[in-house]
């Protein structure tokens, strides 16, 4: 499903509350025909004379709106360590592949006599 459909299906279920494709509590009693509002709209709202009483979703349905807010997540975490990178970009230089390995190597060599003594326990 497109990324597009998947953002109108969770744009519409999140204001199914006030929506239109609604099923009475007492038309699941008298039949299956409100089985077919479902199948049409994929999700519906359940009412009863007090108001709303839950959503009612089909399997794709609630499955696409599950991958769209997982989409979204992923966007939003990729969004944040990309800001806190560019937020420390003033603090240090990053460094990557051999230039990593080499500068992580020379603090290892520098502090070697705190970490053999940590290893050896202080003695």
């Amino acid at each position: 499903m497109s990324p597009l459909a998947q953002e109108e299906k969770a744009h519409r279920f999140c204001g199914m509350a006030a929506g239109t494709q609604r099923v009475g509590i007492s038309e699941f009693a008298r039949g299956k025909a409100w089985r077919h509002t479902l199948d049409e709209s994929g999700c519906v709202e359940v009412t009863d004379r007090a108001g709303t009483i839950g959503l009612l979703l089909t399997p794709d349905y609630a499955d696409d709106v599950s991958s769209y807010i997982s989409q979204l997540e992923a966007e939003l975490e990729q969004a944040y360590v990309r800001a806190l990178f560019d937020m420390r970009c003033d603090y240090s230089e990053p460094a990557e592949g051999t230039a990593l390995a080499t500068a992580a190597l020379a603090e290892f060599d520098a502090r070697e006599n705190k970490i053999r003594e940590f290893l050896d326990g202080g003695e």
